[in-house]
């Protein structure tokens, strides 16, 4: 529904510095015409700071990703209505980003390199509210290394890969506006 996103303070853990994976479930409601952030870590009065951005283009809705000096614009636009998987595989020094949906690569984008920066990262909105993804998001992931197409394959049917050792701090109150919902079990 609408106005509903989380907020996570800031952490150097979050910041693009090295190879990274960002991983969701997405169910992209009736387009609102605008942007539609997925996940952020995007500086509102710097967009240069901009650490890295996953969202629908505005005008064809198409998963892209954008990192703080230009829009990489993905091909693959998620059904209305229907969940998709998205996995976005960020490889600095290849200087790409691999988006796939359900599991299969669509897009190899070129990225720029962007330095660390002090924002939130947010899923649901771009930052302050802007932005905002009509539909749903469920379990979002931040790996510190580029999965495997094995590991994206088996998180696409609802396997979780080996997360590896790793803690996220948070260096203040989680920010949460709408449902959380947190749910616990074994992982393989």
């Amino acid at each position: 529904s609408s106005n509903q996103y989380i907020t996570v303070p800031d952490s150097d853990s979050l910041d693009r510095s090295a190879d990274f994976s960002m991983a969701l479930w997405i169910k992209p409601g009736v387009a609102t015409g605008g942007y539609e952030t997925l996940i952020a870590k995007r500086n509102s009065v710097n967009p240069a700071q901009t650490n890295y951005e996953i969202f629908l283009k505005n005008t064809t809705r198409a998963i892209s990703y954008y990192d703080g000096a230009a829009e990489r614009v993905g091909t693959f636009v998620p059904p209305t209505g229907a969940r998709t998987h998205v996995v976005a595989l960020v490889n600095s020094a290849a200087g790409e980003v691999n988006l796939y949906a359900n599991g299969v690569l669509r897009d190899t984008l070129t990225m720029s390199s962007s330095g660390p920066n002090s924002v939130p990262l947010t899923m649901g909105v771009a930052y302050s509210g802007a932005e905002q993804y009509s539909g749903s998001l469920d379990d979002v992931r931040v790996y510190n290394r580029v999965l495997s197409p094995p590991e994206i394959a088996a998180l696409a049917v609802g396997n979780q890969p080996s997360t590896g050792k790793g803690i996220v701090t948070l260096n203040g109150a989680l920010d949460i506006n709408g449902d959380l919902i947190l749910n616990g079990g074994t992982l393989d």
